[in-house]
């Protein structure tokens, strides 16, 4: 009868044994593009084309959750007075659960240090750095991952040194908003980044780089569409409409020289972004299709491109004021051509 009952309980425990516990994995495992990945299996997002692109540790690891909402916003405190005072209840919110679960892993951290768990110190790093960027602490959060690169060195963990170059990048880009001096160590991190990185990791510094490199479209360019072919080795739709996204509004710059092949990446943004069911992205690329119509000279279709966008608008004021502004100088574009043309006619009688 003991034998019986030991043979049910191994059983038991080999049917119920959660494998998750203690996983056997590098820092960064299984983490490229994560949220490309959870993009692609969900709907109703907004694709955001023109901000970097982070990557992030996998749910089992149980780190601190990025708010993108602050990276979104700019909210940048003055590191001297560290008064959160201006942000608003929301963000105050994120701010105050931040700095208070910042000292917690300072311990954790010093704990780790002294039991000789490097591993699990180099997370601690890690997440107070996410805790650092979601209080807009930039330079700090650099520091912290900094740290965290350093043992994954020396843990010769590749997929972990690729996650702090992208951290840090990222970091240095948002530094470079307010003082230009640091868009050189953003370029650098991510190149290193793209060194040491798989095609998802690619396709990220690739992004960032082209974003890096905005003043100058020729390399931006060059980048965005080394994305685009990383994307499309991925099979990834949402990789693809980012980079697409990016190329059109990079080239922008000079429509009057390249107006048709822009409206050919304009279009087949549309048809991504209207698989992916992004309404918010489907509106704006609606309004660049008017506007490079326009450009052409094809005021028609630019009002009408405009016109759809106007359709689908509903509680976002300002792009229905920005749709509405391309449908009305469309429309007078339109009006006044057919005028001069009926004037030239009258001319010539």
């Amino acid at each position: 009868m003991n034998s019986s009952f030991q043979i049910s309980r191994n059983t038991y425990y080999k049917q119920h044994r959660n494998y998750s516990i203690r996983p056997i994995s590098s820092l960064a495992e299984e983490n490229q593009v994560r949220n490309i990945r959870i993009f692609s299996q969900s709907q109703g997002c907004t694709i955001t084309s023109n901000q970097p692109q982070r990557i992030e540790l996998p749910c089992f690891f149980n780190t601190p959750a990025r708010f993108k909402s602050m990276n979104k916003n700019k909210v940048q405190l003055s590191e001297k007075q560290n008064d959160p005072k201006s942000l608003q209840t929301p963000e105050l919110c994120i701010y105050l659960q931040s700095q208070r679960r910042l000292k917690d892993y300072e311990m954790l951290a010093f704990a780790c240090k002294r039991a000789g768990k490097i591993k699990d110190e180099g997370r601690a790093y890690y997440s107070m750095g996410v805790l650092l960027d979601n209080m807009g602490k930039w330079s700090q959060a650099i520091q912290q991952y900094e740290r965290f690169l350093k043992i994954c060195n020396k843990l010769d963990d590749q997929h972990g040194s690729g996650l702090a170059y992208n951290c840090i990048g990222v970091d240095y880009q948002f530094m470079a908003e307010t003082n230009p001096k640091f868009i050189e160590k953003a370029i650098d991190f991510h190149k290193k980044h793209e060194e040491v990185s798989d095609s998802n990791g690619k396709f990220l510094a690739s992004i960032n780089l082209g974003l890096c490199y905005d003043a100058d479209s020729q390399l931006s360019m060059f980048y965005f569409q080394q994305a685009l072919k990383h994307a499309i080795n991925m099979s990834s739709k949402l990789g693809q409409t980012i980079a697409i996204a990016n190329i059109g509004r990079i080239g922008q710059k000079g429509l009057y020289d390249n107006a048709e092949k822009m409206k050919l990446f304009i279009e087949k943004f549309l048809q991504l972004a209207s698989e992916l069911k992004d309404k918010e992205s489907i509106i704006k690329g609606h309004m660049k299709l008017g506007a490079v119509s326009a450009q052409l000279g094809s005021y028609t279709e630019g009002k009408n491109s405009f016109l759809k966008a106007l359709e689908m608008v509903e509680n976002d004021r300002y792009l229905y004021q920005e749709a509405k502004c391309g449908f009305a100088i469309s429309n007078a574009e339109m009006n006044m051509d057919q005028y001069l043309r009926e004037q030239a006619q009258l001319l010539k009688q």
